[in-house]
């Protein structure tokens, strides 16, 4: 899937190690002894890239992350790593039937600190495991109905979102803005330490002032949910590759991959900054979400992929 992408790794100083983030008295800033930073490195300072040009913490690599883990040791391999996390987080997934919710999806359900996944959608999903409970609702304008089934959860993912084209400016802003602030509303309500994970796209125009409609519409949009009471995180990969059989839902998507697919090795290699997958794209949600809104808030393909590498 096409949705954009850009992004630089952080870099430190000698031998590859990022400089250290200091208080306001020059002592270095350490990090929670039970903490990775999003490397998978083992506790320490709670380090900061020498990204120049930044200007905060919301977008671009500024920080290297922590997080919680569990009984992890310098010699762990990242995979290693996940599979001590045990943080029972409730996770809401919108979006679900859709090629990245589909990846969304199967991370959630193979990551063993997620202990449940409820999903919302239209339409039963042909899915079915232990921790995860379906709940069907048609009107994404209004989900009071539904308040209840959505109280009290860690994280939202929301991967719901359409193309542009074939599409009005009416029809489009309504499912990539209104759908979404409802989601935000109705999550959020009453749970200010929830993490919200919205699924944006290279080429989003925070400004809201550029000539591309979806691009304007896509960054009001994250503008808004930035403002709400909440740790929100947008992603905005690039070229976002399939990897475990995920479909899209559009017919001109998948009859892009279907001739592509033999590209994305090349692309991987020669374009890193640009591409990503639906089972990094997964395990990075789950990433974000143990970070208590710590980090960049503004995730491009090559960040994406390193954190859920």
């Amino acid at each position: 899937m096409v949705a954009g992408a850009a992004g630089r790794a952080p870099r430190g100083g000698r031998g590859g190690r990022p400089s250290a983030q200091r208080t306001e008295d020059g002592a270095p800033l350490t990090a929670p002894e039970n903490a990775v930073n999003w490397f998978g490195h083992p506790p320490g300072r709670l380090a900061r890239s020498q990204n120049r040009g930044s200007s905060g913490p919301r977008e671009g690599a500024d920080l290297l992350w922590v997080c919680p883990r569990v009984d992890a040791t310098p010699t762990d391999t990242p995979a290693e790593q996940r599979s001590r996390r045990r943080f029972g987080v409730k996770v809401i997934l919108f979006g679900a039937s859709g090629m990245v919710g589909q990846g969304v999806l199967r991370a959630c359900l193979e990551d063993p600190g997620v202990t449940e996944v409820i999903a919302v959608a239209r339409r039963p999903l042909d899915r079915s495991a232990p921790k995860l409970r379906e709940v069907i609702h048609q009107d994404f304008t209004d989900l009071g109905p539904i308040a209840a089934d959505l109280a009290g959860a860690d994280a939202c993912f929301y991967c719901l979102g359409v193309s542009a084209a074939g599409r009005s400016a009416a029809e489009y802003e309504k499912i990539t803005y209104a759908y979404t602030m409802e989601a935000a509303r109705a999550v959020a309500a009453g749970n200010p330490h929830l993490t919200f994970v919205y699924v944006s796209g290279e080429g989003t125009d925070s400004t809201e002032r550029g000539r591309a409609f979806w691009a304007r519409v896509k960054g009001r949009t994250e503008n808004a949910l930035m403002a709400m009471d909440m740790h929100t995180y947008a992603f905005r990969p690039g070229w976002i590759q399939p990897v475990h059989g995920e479909t899209s839902s559009t017919r001109w998507y998948r009859l892009l991959y279907r001739f592509t697919s033999w590209l994305y090795p090349l692309l991987r290699r020669l374009t890193p900054r640009y591409v990503t997958s639906t089972e990094h794209l997964g395990r990075a949600m789950i990433a974000v979400a143990r970070l208590n809104g710590a980090g960049p808030r503004i995730l491009r393909s090559q960040q994406i992929t390193q954190l859920g590498a």
